[in-house]
Order: C-alpha cells, then sequence, then structure tokens
C-alpha cells in the first residue's frame, strides 16, 4: 500500500515523478539476498554434490520434512513449523532455483504436497506449483550465480509485482511514474557490466555509489536498505484475526471449494505466535482475495 500513499501525497503537486525502480534489479540492490546464494554455493564446495557426505545427507533430510509436515498436518501443530524452513534450507540448498526459491517466497513450505492437501481443495490442488521450477530457466544460463540471480530479479519481481503496483498506484493519483533505470541502453549496459562494479561481497549498488558521490551526503550514500514489509504478526493479533473470522471462515474462497475451511478454522484457533508468520501472510493474502471479489465480482 505504501506506494499509494506516496503518490496521493504528491497528487495536485506534480504531475510526473521519477522512480528509482530498476535499479536495484540492475546493479545490485538486494545484497542479502546475493550473501545467501554465495553462503550456499560455499557450502557446496565444503560439503560437494558428489560426496559421500551429501548422499547420506539428502536422503534423510528429504525424509525427515516429509515426515515433519505430514506429522503436523495430521495432529494440528502448525506452531513448530519453523523448524520445516530449516530443513528445507538444506534441501534446497544443492539447487541454484531451490537456494532462490527459498529467500524469495515466504509461503515455500506450502509447496509440501502434505500442505496442498491440507489447505486446497481437490479441484486448486493440482494446480498450485511447484513453482520452484519456473526460476530453472534463469539459472541455466551460462553466467556466474549472482548474474543468473540478477536476471531472476529483472524477469520476475520487477515486472509481475513492483511495475504493476507502482503503475497502478501511481494512475489511481492521476500521476505520471517514470523509470529511468528501465532505459532500454541502460538495461543492455548493466547486464553487460561486470559483478564487480555493482557488489563487492557486502555492499551494493557500487557503480551508482561511486557516480552520485558527490551528490549526497555519506550518511546516506552508505545508509542501510530500507525495506516497506508489514509486521503481519502485529496486524493479524490486533485486527486481522477478528476480521478473518467474520469474513473468511465463510468467505467465498471457501464457498467456491478453493481453500479449506478446517485449514483456516486451524489458524484462528491456534494462539497467536511470531513463528506462523507464514500462515498470517496466508490469512492476509486470503482476506486480500475476499475483498477483491466483493469489489468486482460480487457486482
Amino acid at each position: 500500500l505504501y506506494p499509494y500513499y506516496i503518490y496521493n501525497k504528491l497528487k495536485g503537486n506534480v504531475k510526473v515523478v521519477l522512480s528509482g525502480l530498476g535499479g536495484d534489479e540492475l546493479l545490485g540492490g538486494y545484497t542479502f539476498r546475493y550473501k545467501y546464494m554465495l553462503n550456499a554455493q560455499k557450502f557446496r564446495k565444503l560439503i560437494p554434490q558428489s560426496s559421500w557426505m551429501k548422499k547420506i545427507l539428502k536422503k534423510p533430510v528429504k525424509y525427515g520434512i516429509n515426515s515433519w509436515v505430514k506429522f503436523n498436518s495430521e495432529k494440528g501443530n502448525i506452531i513448530k513449523d519453523i523448524y520445516l524452513d530449516k530443513l528445507n534450507n538444506i534441501l534446497n540448498i544443492y539447487t541454484d532455483s531451490g537456494t532462490y526459491y527459498k529467500i524469495t517466497t515466504a509461503d515455500s513450505g506450502f509447496n509440501a504436497i502434505q500442505f496442498k492437501e491440507q489447505i486446497y481443495s481437490s479441484q486448486m490442488k493440482n494446480v498450485i506449483g511447484p513453482h520452484v521450477r519456473h526460476f530453472d530457466q534463469y539459472f541455466k544460463q551460462n553466467n556466474s550465480l549472482i548474474d543468473n540471480t540478477y536476471l531472476a530479479e529483472f524477469k520476475e519481481k520487477l515486472p509481475n509485482d513492483f511495475l504493476v503496483v507502482d503503475d497502478a498506484m501511481s494512475m489511481a493519483n492521476s500521476v505520471e511514474s517514470r523509470v529511468p533505470f528501465l532505459d532500454n541502453k541502460l538495461i543492455d549496459l548493466c547486464f553487460s557490466m561486470p559483478n564487480k562494479y555493482k557488489f563487492n561481497g557486502n555492499v551494493g549498488k557500487l557503480i551508482l555509489r561511486k557516480n552520485i558521490k558527490k551528490l549526497l551526503p555519506e550518511k546516506l550514500l552508505f545508509k542501510g536498505k530500507l525495506g516497506f514489509s508489514s509486521n503481519t504478526h502485529s496486524i493479524y493479533k490486533n485486527e486481522l484475526r477478528q476480521i478473518a473470522q467474520e469474513k473468511l471462515i465463510n468467505g467465498q474462497a471457501v464457498k467456491n471449494k478453493f481453500i479449506k475451511k478446517e485449514f483456516i478454522q486451524k489458524i484462528l484457533s491456534t494462539k497467536t505466535n511470531m513463528n506462523k508468520t507464514r500462515y498470517y501472510n496466508f490469512i492476509w493474502n486470503l482476506y486480500a482475495f475476499e475483498e477483491w471479489w466483493g469489489l468486482y465480482l460480487d457486482k
């Protein structure tokens, strides 16, 4: 929602704004993701794919993940699913696309077959996933791991999320948003540029920082990246839980047999816990779906 309020504040004062969208994807702004990918790569070198340790490690972990999810699905202890993420980290660490998917979505655990049985109706469960395979196309490129990560970010998150939202929110406030970083010549330049000019293993956007250092004070030039994420645990605890009880249990997703009512009830009946953020994200997304349905389909 933050782009809406930014453009709403600008409304009436300006007609055109310059957006920084594309700068992170082209110039290495998501340093936490690159560090995670590089650490996974180091782990693979420490325990090579052909090593006896990897062969011993993978099958028990894979069995353990499936067993853990199956147990929780049947017994209803969804609080401890944070450990599923930790096991999944190890299971996915030997594929670039699996590692990338792990740091890109909060819903990766829901791809496990037992979760699909628990959440989705029969007509829906076969449509969902496996999403991780979608990212294989970017990590089959004959480039470095980080360059392939740049490509995945540029081809997926940027056009399918950030640009869509930015365009809708700016137009809703009669403001035109332009994206100078997405100039075709600049895009070509950035993708042909060696990674050493973007990311040094710790700091990103190196070449951009160098070129604007005379324009900005140092405290801004090297300020840490701040996101616009919401604290869904706090939102759920303070207001979303009550709204979900009123709107979701017998909502359109349940009536149309997209989502099983029992799964929603299981979340709502469990004591709130910071480890269940993935479930609160799920409830938030489901609430957004119900609002969308009411706005556009009920009419």
